[in-house]
């Protein structure tokens, strides 16, 4: 459990870094890496805030930067005029402000997801094997970064029912936690509207993996273990702002608990994750434009 609370901490951590601040009004934000930050990863800020939409429109427009940002060897641009109730991150509150220097990571976009999958197999080191009932689970999401690509912390619980009497003789109940953090990639979008964006997504991502509870002695031989995932789906960015949507995504878990051989104590037990996993996600950025557009 140690290992599950220090996660925990890390996690709660990170959501404490998420800044605040106080201005109202119409800002765009810009970001640019390439040859436009030499010796940087990225350039990016923040102009406004501006009495009007329209005011901030014609700032916008004139802002010859929007050239270089999109010229050979850099990527970027300049983002849509959004009104906001609290002055963003990265804006100092006047009309001009900018940020020259590598943006600094924070907690850009939180998630909540949805998953179902087949039932997880339990295996004992005598060829006892059985697969529980199809698992249902629910997933946090926490995103660093731009739509384009960044970093995703993982954590979640999943249960599912098995029914073996080499585990107890009622139907087992088993929770299984996952902590995982990996890169995350939505390039471009496959449709592009006014209010609503569609982005093929991939990700890639290892952590740890484990049953943390069950109602019967079930999982003698398999704490938590290293974990494997890769994703693909689509992400529907909704509104002209494109700060909510949802994402329906196609999971790929390569997690196997536990290591048992002829050698093993009869009791040791393996759990294996389903190879599939079918996730529905409900999204929402906390930074305005969480795309990049060039117009």
């Amino acid at each position: 459990m140690g290992k599950w609370i220090a996660a925990t901490v890390v996690l709660l951590s990170i959501v404490g870094t998420i800044q605040t601040a106080h201005a109202a009004g119409w800002y765009y934000d810009w970001q640019c890496t390439g040859k436009c930050s030499p010796g940087q990863l990225g350039i990016s800020g923040v102009e406004g805030p501006f009495a009007s939409e329209d005011q901030c429109n014609s700032v916008r427009d004139g802002d010859g930067r929007k050239w270089t940002f999109i010229a050979e060897g850099n990527l970027g641009g300049l983002g849509s005029c959004i009104y906001h109730g609290d002055q963003p991150a990265g804006s100092s509150g006047s009309a001009s402000s900018s940020s020259s220097g590598a943006s600094k990571a924070r907690f850009t976009r939180v998630s909540m997801a949805m998953a179902t999958t087949p039932g997880w197999t339990f295996e004992r080191p005598n060829g006892s094997a059985t697969q529980g009932q199809p698992s249902v689970g629910f997933e946090f999401e926490a995103h660093i970064g731009r739509a384009e690509f960044g970093i995703d912390l993982v954590a979640g619980l999943h249960g599912t029912t098995v029914a073996a009497p080499f585990l107890s003789a009622d139907d087992a109940q088993v929770t299984i936690a996952v902590a995982l953090v990996g890169l995350s990639f939505a390039p471009f979008p496959l449709v592009h509207s006014e209010t609503l964006d569609v982005r093929p997504t991939l990700g890639v991502y290892a952590g740890l993996v484990g049953p943390i509870g069950c109602v019967g002695d079930c999982t003698n031989g398999a704490p938590s273990g290293f974990g494997l995932r890769g994703k693909v789906g689509l992400d529907f960015y909704i509104g002209r702002s494109r700060r909510p949507g949802v994402s329906l995504e196609l999971v790929v878990d390569s997690h196997q608990l536990g290591i048992i051989d002829s050698a093993s104590p009869p009791e040791f037990l393996r759990i294996t994750a389903p190879s599939w996993m079918l996730r529905f996600t409900g999204f929402y950025w906390l930074v305005p434009n969480p795309v990049w557009r060039s117009d």
